[in-house]
């Protein structure tokens, strides 16, 4: 074990720089549940287990309410449970549904080549009825790798044989993954995470069972696993499938693990019932690992996420039903809390995130309409410098760096309160992207702007406020 070496000292602070959040549903009275969702060029797939429906909408948010989702797949009878990934326009969903006519469970798959429009669904495991498909928070799981290809993981309890456990599908391939597991024990807290190294998917799996965390990871696109890697021990503790451990990757490559657990006190004392959130990080690939960092102690529930060189904490506070988050550099040192949820205390159940181009996107459950909805939103992550100072003059410095692939930095001052647009727009004077559009207390900000889906060319950016606009030119070269 290594230690997490990390900077104390943090002269920065963020602000989450969003118009508003988004209505997606509109169940009028109708249940949701905890949403499901993946964005890929773009477009958000959104579902949730209750109707398995496809919400599909902009990565800025829907225009209104979305009344007619897609049906992906007519012949649900009684889903209790659902995952969903998108690659390009490939759309693959998992769902666990009982079968009346068969009288048993079914874990069945979906998906789609043309961005959800049609689709295709498959049974790839059928459990007889008394033996079950448990629905979990963190089961059923889709990934999709950078070359595109799916792995499903889905876990099965059955009381009748011996054929109880975690299993990966994936196209052409069914594997049981822990079959040196006694019967009697369960995994619990299960993370997938895969990647593609030198043209080759690597998969990694981390579980709890008995008093550990776990590794077994495949370097061969899933077709072989590794022997269990004992990850952490405790003494007296019991992780629920409703927390979130996930692998995290940064800009250089370094592997993160999050997991949770509850401490109940070392046998002769009296209880701790504290929960503890704990980060890991491997710079080998998972042969070795850091001593754990612990993030948090006081909520249940927290999604950790990488975004950019930044690490994102949120969570739900139950006693105010707001949904937050905090930022840090180095896991010691967090931002005061923001809030994500636009109307006080309307958050009515759970959440989810998914990074995309250096964003935080967060779908959740919410009451403010006087029924429960999904609501959506995007949000750009915003670096103020020095807060401290305050500048003179209104500036838009030169982006750097420049000529920059695919990622580049804008810097500029504001000397007072205001309104302040930051756009990119290409050669031709079309708008590209807003970047801010966001009232701002006075100080020195950056942002940073990612343009992997944009052809190499001339591009321009402006700031725009009541008082000041100005241009700057920047080269995309690819």
């Amino acid at each position: 074990m290594r230690y997490l070496l990390s900077s104390i000292l943090v002269i920065i602070t963020f602000n989450f720089l969003q118009a508003q959040d988004y209505q997606v549903t509109n169940m009028q009275g109708y249940v949701v549940e905890t949403p499901k969702f993946s964005i890929a060029n773009d477009i958000v797939y959104l579902t949730f287990r209750t109707n398995t429906k496809l919400y599909k909408f902009p990565a800025t948010g829907p225009q209104s309410p979305i009344s007619n989702p897609i049906r992906f797949d007519p012949t649900f009878w009684g889903p209790n449970a659902v995952d969903i990934a998108a690659h390009g326009n490939n759309v693959f969903t998992i769902a666990y549904d009982y079968n009346s006519s068969g009288n048993n469970y079914v874990a069945k798959v979906g998906y789609s080549t043309n961005g959800g429009l049609d689709w295709n669904n498959f049974i790839i495991d059928t459990i007889q009825f008394g033996n079950w498909l448990p629905r979990r928070a963190d089961l059923p799981q889709v990934m999709v790798s950078q070359q595109g290809n799916p792995y499903f993981f889905y876990w099965v309890f059955q009381n009748s044989s011996d054929t109880s456990g975690l299993y990966m599908y994936t196209f052409g391939m069914k594997k049981k993954l822990d079959k040196n597991i006694p019967r009697a024990r369960y995994e619990y807290a299960v993370a997938p995470f895969v990647i593609t190294l030198n043209n080759v998917d690597y998969v990694y799996v981390a579980y709890y069972i008995d008093s550990s965390y776990y590794l077994i990871y495949s370097n061969d696109g899933g077709n072989t696993f590794s022997q269990p890697k004992e990850l952490q021990t405790f003494w007296v503790m019991w992780p629920s499938d409703d927390w979130k451990p996930r692998f995290q990757i940064d800009n250089s490559n370094k592997l993160y693990f999050y997991y949770s657990y509850m401490d109940y006190g070392q046998p002769g004392q009296p209880p701790a019932d504290k929960m503890y959130h704990l980060v890991t990080y491997s710079d080998d690939w998972g042969s070795t690992w850091s001593e754990p960092v612990q993030i948090d102690t006081n909520f249940y529930n927290i999604d950790f996420r990488i975004v950019g060189d930044k690490f994102v904490k949120s969570y739900i506070d139950n006693e105010d039903g707001n949904l937050y988050l905090q930022l840090s550099y180095d896991l010691l040192s967090w931002t005061n809390r923001i809030r994500v949820n636009s109307i006080d205390s309307s958050v009515a159940g759970g959440f989810e995130t998914e990074v995309y181009n250096d964003k935080l996107a967060f779908a959740w459950e919410d009451k403010r309409t006087g029924n429960e909805e999904i609501f959506y939103r995007l949000m750009e992550i915003l670096t103020k410098v020095d807060e401290n100072t305050i500048p003179i003059n209104f500036v838009l410095y030169q982006n750097y760096p420049n000529p920059f692939n695919p990622s580049t930095t804008l810097e500029f001052d504001i000397p007072e309160r205001t309104n302040v647009k930051l756009i990119i727009y290409n050669i031709l004077g079309c708008e590209i992207e807003v970047l801010l559009d966001e009232e701002l207390e006075p100080g020195k900000y950056k942002v940073d702007f990612n343009a992997k889906d944009l052809s190499s060319g001339l591009y321009f950016y402006t700031l725009k406020t009541p008082k000041f606009t100005k241009t700057n030119k920047m080269l995309l070269i690819k």
